[in-house]
C-alpha cells in the first residue's frame, strides 16, 4: 500500500476482489475515514462470505456491476491482483487479447479521479508458452495494455518477485501455487 500511496481517507477499489484479501488489506490502508468498493463480477459473488467480510470491516461496499454503472467516479486509487491475465488471456468463455484488457482497463481509468493511482499485480509468464494454460501474462502485454488505456506508469516494484518460480508451470501447480513470481506495476491517470 506504501508503494501505491494509499492513505488513510483515501477511496479505493479492488477489481475483482474474489475472496476480499485485497478488500482488507484496503480496509485497513484507508481507515474508517475512507471507503473500499469491493467489485466483483456477479459469477464470483459468495453472498454469505462477502457480506460477513464488509460487515466486519465497516468501511466497504460491494460493487456487482461495472463501476460505471455502480456510479464509482473520482476514486484516489484502484488495485487489481491477480485479474489483468484472465482479461487478456480470455476466461469464462470471454474473448481476450490486448482489446479486451485494453477495455477493462479504461473502465477503471475512467472511475479514477485525475491523478489517481492504478496497482496491478500479476503473475509473471514468458514469451513461447502457454500463459493463458498458466494462468500469467508478460509484463510487457501489462505495460502496453496500460498505456494504450490512457495510463503512465510511474513505477515498478520488484517486491513480489521470486526468482525460484521458473514460470513453466501453471500458478496453481502445487509446487509453487502461492509462491509465483509477480510483477507490480504503480500507474496513474495524468492530472
Amino acid at each position: 500500500m506504501q508503494f501505491l500511496g494509499i492513505k488513510t481517507g483515501n477511496t479505493a477499489v479492488d477489481m475483482i476482489a474474489a475472496g476480499g484479501w485485497f478488500t482488507e488489506v484496503l480496509s485497513g490502508a484507508v481507515g474508517p475515514s475512507g471507503k473500499v468498493y469491493a467489485s466483483n463480477p456477479p459469477f464470483l459473488v459468495q453472498q454469505e462470505a462477502e457480506t460477513a467480510l464488509h460487515k466486519r470491516l465497516g468501511n466497504v461496499e460491494a460493487v456487482h456491476v461495472s463501476l460505471a454503472e455502480a456510479g464509482v467516479k473520482d476514486v484516489d486509487a484502484i488495485v487489481t491482483a491477480l485479474n489483468l491475465h484472465d482479461l487478456y488471456n480470455g476466461f469464462n468463455g470471454q474473448a481476450g487479447g490486448e482489446a479486451a484488457a485494453v477495455d477493462f482497463l479504461k473502465g477503471i481509468y475512467a472511475a479514477l479521479k485525475p491523478g489517481g493511482v492504478l496497482g496491478v499485480i500479476d503473475h509473471v509468464g514468458i514469451a513461447g508458452q502457454d500463459n493463458a494454460a498458466f494462468h500469467r501474462m508478460q509484463p510487457q502485454q501489462a505495460r502496453d495494455a496500460l498505456t494504450k488505456a490512457g495510463f503512465t506508469i510511474e513505477a515498478e516494484s520488484s517486491i513480489l518477485a521470486n526468482p525460484a518460480d521458473d514460470h513453466t508451470k501453471a500458478v496453481f501447480d502445487p509446487s509453487i501455487r502461492g509462491k509465483t513470481d509477480q510483477f507490480l506495476i504503480r500507474a496513474r491517470k495524468p492530472r
